[in-house]
């Protein structure tokens, strides 16, 4: 392999030029590159992976999704534990389409609020308790955050003709292999 700064020769596995120090970045397997400031993949084309259409203009309108491999759990009588490795795999992104993320993201909280407080009214119109009400308030809350959000997300991303986040991320072959040895969108919980 060569130096992409000086253009000496130096070893495959080399993280830094020993002729001039330039950085060698290590392309993972042609789509992304190891970050090791953030501990993330990025992606090297910036061509929107929702759209196909536009191009990323900047890493921070990327998406980052995390991925997740458990590799130890314990459960004793009252006491659980789970230890899992975590990655993020960035997913080039056009302004546009981080627009209508954006969208889906404050919708999601905008029906979200109005159904805890539409909830704890119809709570406290119907109990004495008003504690419970706000406590049952809240819970449901989190139960509609939890169905609007996946609702949203993929009534907004039809209607726009793009791809839902998973969708994206597994058109990459590097998430189809890591997916295929059991890592999962899903944090794993104890």
């Amino acid at each position: 392999m060569k130096c992409p700064n000086c253009g000496k020769e130096i070893a495959n596995d080399s993280r830094f030029c020993e002729f001039c120090g330039t950085k060698i970045v290590q392309k993972v397997d042609g789509t992304h590159v190891f970050n090791e400031e953030n501990k993330r993949l990025e992606p090297v084309d910036n061509i929107c992976v929702f759209c196909g259409e536009r191009r990323s203009e900047h890493p921070e309108d990327n998406i980052y999704m995390p991925l997740y491999k458990e590799s130890d759990r314990l459960n004793v009588v009252v006491y659980r534990k789970v230890s899992y490795k975590k990655i993020d795999i960035g997913l080039a992104r056009c302004p546009h389409c981080k627009g209508i993320h954006q969208k889906q993201k404050n919708l999601t909280w905008v029906y979200t609020i109005i159904g805890g407080i539409l909830a704890m009214v119809l709570l406290s119109i119907f109990t004495n308790e008003t504690i419970l009400s706000i406590l049952l308030g809240i819970a449901i809350s989190a139960f509609i955050w939890l169905i609007v959000r996946a609702i949203l997300e993929k009534s907004i991303s039809r209607r726009e003709k793009i791809l839902t986040k998973q969708e994206a991320a597994a058109k990459y072959p590097i998430v189809q292999t890591l997916l295929a040895e059991g890592w999962t969108f899903d944090q794993p919980t104890a």
